[in-house]
Parts: C-alpha cells; structure tokens; sequence
C-alpha cells in the first residue's frame, strides 16, 4: 500500500512543482491501509455516539495514522483500565482539528504538538499537563533534512529547491524552518520553488530519502528514533541545520474538562513508570516517562511566533 502512495505522491510532486507557483499544497496522507487501521478499531466512532460517561482523547498524526494507532494501543489501553471509564479515540490528520475539539471540550485529553499547546495557552482554552521524556531529555528541536547524495549542504542551497512542511501548526515541522529563514534573511513566500504539507513526520522524512521533495524539516525525537532503530530512510539524509530547543510534544486537557478527571488522569500518567506494567508501555512507545510540564520550556516557540508575526 505504501509503494502505491508513494508513487501518486510523487506524481503530485512533479505534476504540482513545475508550476513555480508559491502556494502550498496540502496532501492527504489517508491510504487504504490507514482507512483499514481505522475501520479494526471500533472505538473510533464519530463523536456524537459517545455517551458523557465517555474520556475522549484526541491524537494528530505526528507520525503516519497506521504507527499512530499501533504505536499508542497499549496506553491507551492502560489509561481505560486505570481511569475504570470508556475511552474513546479520536485521530485527526492536522493539529489545528484537535485544537478545535479542544477548545469545545467534545476532547478531553489531547497528544499534540508543542506549537499548538503554546496558540491553545495562549487563548486559554488548553492547560499542559506532562511531557514525554525520550533519553533522559524533556526538550527536543527542528532538523532540517536534506537528501545526502545532492549538493544541499545550508539553507542557502535550498534556494528554489521543493520543500516539505509537516503541518502548518508545527513547531519542528515548520514554524523552526520559518524561524531559520527570518534569521537568515529570507522570505519563505518566495524563497522554494514549491512547498507542500505531509501531515507526517515520517513522510516527510520518507519524502526527503526518497527524493520526492529537496528538504524537509522534522522532528528530532522521531529521526533520533528512528536512527537508533536503524531505519533505512535515515541514511539516505544529511542533517544541514538544527533548530531551537524548547518543550517536547505535550499531553493536554481541554479547559472544559472535568477538574477530578483531570487530575486523575494527570496522577495516572506522571507515575506511569513506577509500575513493571507502565514501564513495558512507555518502552514500547519508547520514552522514559511523563514528567510534569514546564511551560518556561515553551517560551521559546511563543518567542518565534512574536518575532516572525502571522505565519500561519
């Protein structure tokens, strides 16, 4: 399934890049094998179903939705048996969906990105409550990525090259590679021949390896990852610049939430590593623990978006 979605990806590619234009393209990550992820999981049902007895929480596709439903079955699995409540799931493909769920309170619980917790504070409709330790290290950064067998070695190279953002309201996915070009003196409407959105950290690295698109900028926790599990697509990249460090993806509630919900699922979560049960969950998504959020940490992307205004 994959290969067919890469093949029409590409297509889209050279069929949309030639036109110089500078408006983005937004591509649908949704393949077959994605639709038949979701349709194994009844629990993903369409939110007016769900009863108020019910805790929704609510996952953006940091990385493609197939890892995203595997990747988190056991946690959310142990936050049903703990919280002895319903758990519903709800998968969105962009931030900005989760973010207005959120603000509605239909969500509860969300995993988002560090951008949209820091637009969501800000509004007041969001409060942080932990943040995923991955190798001792509660912060993470933007890698700009290039493919290691073309003569891209700094942002200057990419000067009418095609590029590949991961969601307009990420941090390490876009708005670090905004925050590159302004520091570099660069107008990022004109700066690429093309840009597209992949909605996927791993598509996008995928892209870049497979030299679908000229750069991309990603997540380090993931890439780090994903080179620790010594994925192939890593080493077609060269990593040409890093971005600044602030607070990994956080886990949020909705201000609408529940307050003994809230702080049930809070305590639950910051002591997960405690047990051999929790520490065998954490592992197999690969952080250490949930340590409590610190929201000095996420300055520095709300520091970004003063400097560089309307990036959206």
């Amino acid at each position: 399934m994959k290969t067919t979605f890469w093949l029409i990806l590409i297509t889209i590619f050279i069929l949309t890049g030639c036109s110089g234009s500078q408006d983005m393209d937004y591509i649908s990550i949704k393949s077959d094998s994605a639709e038949a992820a979701q349709e194994s999981h009844p629990e993903m049902e369409a939110l007016e179903r769900i009863n108020e007895d019910t805790v929704t929480i609510a996952f953006a596709s940091v990385v493609s939705p197939e890892e995203t439903s595997s990747k988190y079955e056991l946690l959310v699995n142990h936050i049903q048996e703990e919280l002895d409540q319903p758990v519903h799931i709800v998968r969105k493909q962009t931030y900005d969906e989760v973010n207005q769920l959120l603000e509605t309170g239909e969500v509860d619980i969300g995993f988002i990105c560090s951008l949209s917790y820091v637009l969501g504070r800000e509004q007041g409709y969001i409060e942080g409550i932990a943040t995923p330790v991955v190798d001792g290290q509660d912060v993470y950064r933007s890698y700009l990525i290039v493919n290691k067998n073309t003569d891209i070695h700094a942002i200057d190279d990419l000067k009418d090259k095609r590029f590949a953002y991961m969601d307009p309201y990420s941090y390490s996915g876009r708005l670090a590679m905004l925050d590159m070009l302004h520091q570099n003196g660069f107008d990022p409407d004109t700066f690429f021949k093309k840009t597209f959105f992949t909605y996927s950290h791993d598509y996008s690295i995928s892209a870049v390896a497979k030299g679908a698109v000229d750069g991309a900028s990603v997540d380090s926790i993931l890439f780090d990852l994903m080179v620790e599990n010594e994925h192939p697509y890593t080493e077609e990249i060269r990593i040409i610049e890093k971005g600044t460090y602030a607070g990994a993806p956080p886990v949020v509630v909705s201000s609408k939430i529940d307050p003994d919900l809230k702080e049930l699922f809070t305590e639950k979560l910051l002591s997960l590593h405690q047990s051999p049960e929790g520490q065998h969950i954490l592992n197999s998504i690969q952080i250490d623990a949930y340590t409590e959020l610190k929201p000095a940490d996420y300055d520095p992307i709300a520091e970004i978006v003063n400097t560089i205004g309307d990036f959206r």
